[in-house]
């Protein structure tokens, strides 16, 4: 029968015997045996991994990414890498993104082909079985739970030229109205329960993500996009950080070099003021969120021998009530790792706790081939030697403004003739975008490409579309620049590609992510109110034309890719081999082992305020004793000195003077 509206699932594992769904209960926990399902893998992988004993076995991994498919894609993808091995992954995706889920999902089983087929060391043998067996995009043992999540990428652009505060409680207050809803859910909870998963996966944007882990009485493995930063990374796990040297989050100082004053200020401000705000703003709300909870209506679902009725962890709970512990110390007690997606080669370099993995950008990959009108158009703009494609995308939820939009578009197409540009816009920033053209005297530019499933013959110079496949496209060897608003995930493609990029930033993290590209050298920034000025066609033209016209910067681009793809594997197997050392570990024994005593001290006894306090206070009290108790005896002494001294001169003098009377 179909699921209801509220809830529903669907299950890929094939080659298991069908889920019934009765009228009674809308979910089955789906009976997966899914360590076989990939024993050609497995061999292979034994063999990459020298004899590791974890890659062999099977474990249950709860998968929660928030309502934003560019951060969700990256954990998608990576669900899918742990499904293939064999292990029981479930994702719980928001319900607005069902049909982009199942879309992705047969993406990824062409991309796992295609990464195979260009790393034969790696190869995966149970993708090129799927694919002769016309299973493409169907690994065993994942499943899906579609659920009424608050759709944070539909409502990400409402907070655009809000304060970092707004934005900060914005979010947080629509994804905690989410949670509550979620965890009040018994099908989910029963779902979970008997699901017996070894570690929760979850985003580190979700502000409910610790509070789930918790209340599931699962350790806790976080993804984070690599937008949070230094700053980000100090406020949510303690992880200390110098403000001299490294970008904090708000304040878009450079990016790996000795600060001057001004960009110590600033940055020492930003890590100041985010501490600040979630210290006496976030947490509070966090904290008074989670002391609403029934903590003891989970825990009724969980049959008596589960690991989290026993234990010290489930003897403290019982003695504070069963109450979740307040966020920060819930975060660093369950907390088993942190993914981060992003790259040292194009990162802030900093010194990290070992429950840090820098595993690459799993959203870069080898491209895949172009839809045939699409490559029709781009095969037209130049190769390598000579790239003549710009690639324009705000991303999926902003826009470069209005009338900011319409004078960069104006811009590129002043350029020379050789130039195409592939612009992507959705349906509502187009109309907005062709009546700014109409007003400002361009009224025709709109109807070049109306239909995007019809793009333009080769001959055009402008090709719309309401969506392009990005890392595909940046992957052509003819793209010379990427205009983009700079979000971690499209910069880190860019740099995989060694494609430059000229950035137009506007809220969260993407002014930090302008600084860094400007700092490395492989594009410029340029701020979004100058574009939407009066001068914004000529000034955005300039910014161009400085790009498209300095080598330097398709140089240094292609250096930071070679440095990127340097890893002897993909960034989704290493992400996939740390999640699974996190699993192992989580059968091991409880959570945090990895966290470094440093992230539980403030600041002022990490900085030993302390110490160096009562050194001073030492120094002091000797000097001001020596002052008041031998004060006399030495100014005594002192002028004694002094008069020795003058009596020395004056000897000298008088022997002086008398050989020269001689």
């Amino acid at each position: 029968m179909p699921l209801p509206t509220a809830f529903s699932r669907s299950s890929y594992c094939q080659s298991l015997p069908k889920i019934v769904f009765t009228t009674l209960i809308c979910f089955a926990v789906t009976l997966c045996r899914c360590h076989s399902a990939d024993l050609h893998y497995q061999a292979k992988e034994h063999e990459t991994t020298q004899g590791s004993e974890y890659a062999a076995s099977n474990y249950r991994i709860l998968v929660v990414p928030v309502a934003w498919r560019s951060r969700a894609y990256p954990m998608l993808k990576l669900s899918y890498e742990l499904a293939a091995r064999g292990h029981t992954v479930t994702v719980m995706m928001s319900r607005a993104y069902e049909k982009w889920t199942h879309d992705s999902l047969q993406a990824l089983a062409r991309a796992r082909a295609r990464r195979a087929s260009h790393a034969p060391s790696v190869a995966v043998h149970e993708a090129e079985e799927e694919q002769q067996h016309g299973m493409i995009g169907m690994p065993a043992c994942l499943s899906l739970v579609f659920h009424d999540a608050w759709d944070m990428e539909r409502e990400g652009e409402k907070v655009v030229g809000t304060s970092p505060m707004e934005q900060f409680q914005f979010v947080m207050e629509n994804t905690l109205d989410s949670c509550k809803r979620l965890m009040a859910n018994d099908t989910v909870n029963r779902m979970v329960a008997e699901g017996r998963y070894d570690i929760y996966f979850g985003d580190l944007a979700d502000f409910c993500g610790t509070t789930l882990a918790e209340f599931w009485r699962l350790p806790r493995v976080d993804f984070d996009s690599g937008d949070c930063r230094a700053g980000g990374h100090f406020t949510a796990y303690g992880q200390p950080f110098s403000p001299a040297v490294t970008p904090s989050y708000i304040a878009p100082v450079p990016s790996n070099t000795v600060l001057g004053f001004k960009d110590r200020l600033a940055n020492l401000g930003a890590t100041v003021l985010l501490h600040l705000l979630i210290h006496y703003k976030v947490n509070p709300r966090l904290q008074g969120f989670r002391r609403s909870l029934n903590a003891t209506s989970y825990l009724a679902l969980l049959p008596p021998d589960h690991p989290a009725l026993h234990g010290p962890e489930a003897a403290a709970a019982a003695a504070r009530g069963f109450q979740l512990l307040p966020p920060f110390e819930s975060t660093i007690q369950r907390l088993l790792m942190v993914i981060v997606n992003v790259d040292w080669a194009f990162h802030d370099v900093r010194s990290v706790g070992p429950h840090f993995q820098f595993v690459g950008p799993m959203n870069a990959d080898v491209p895949a081939p172009l839809p045939s009108a699409l490559h029709s158009f781009v095969s037209e703009g130049g190769d390598r030697s000579d790239p003549r494609v710009i690639y324009v995308s705000p991303g999926s939820t902003f826009s470069f403004g209005d009338p900011g939009q319409a004078h960069l578009m104006l811009a590129l197409l002043s350029l020379p003739g050789r130039y195409r540009i592939v612009w992507r816009a959705r349906p509502a920033h187009r109309s907005l975008l062709s009546a700014r053209l109409t007003a400002l005297g361009h009224p025709g530019l709109m109807e070049v490409a109306q239909q995007p499933s019809s793009p333009p013959s080769p001959s055009a110079r402008l090709l719309l579309l309401d969506w392009a496949p990005q890392n595909d496209l940046l992957g052509q060897p003819g793209l010379a620049l990427f205009v983009s608003h700079c979000g971690i995930n499209g910069v880190n493609e860019a740099v995989f590609h060694g494609v430059p990029v000229l950035c137009i930033p506007s809220v969260a993290d993407q002014p930090i992510n302008a600084a860094m590209v400007v700092s490395y050298g492989n594009g410029r920034a340029l701020d979004l109110a100058r574009l939407n000025a009066a001068d914004g066609e000529a000034v955005v033209r300039q910014e161009v034309l400085e790009i498209l016209g300095n080598d330097s910067y398709r140089l240094t681009s292609r250096l930071l890719s070679a440095r990127m793809r340097s890893h002897p594997l993909p960034p989704v197997l290493r992400a996939a081999h740390w999640v699974e050392a996190a699993a192992a570990a989580a059968r091991a024994g409880p959570p945090g082992f990895l966290v470094p005593a440093e992230a539980l001290l403030p600041w002022w006894r990490l900085g030993l305020v302390e110490v160096w306090g009562l050194a001073a206070a030492a120094a002091g009290a000797l000097g001001w004793g020596c002052w008041v108790g031998g004060g006399k005896r030495m100014v005594r002494g002192v002028c004694g000195l002094a008069a020795r001294c003058r009596a020395g001169v004056k000897v000298k003098e008088a022997c002086n003077e008398r050989q020269k009377s001689d």
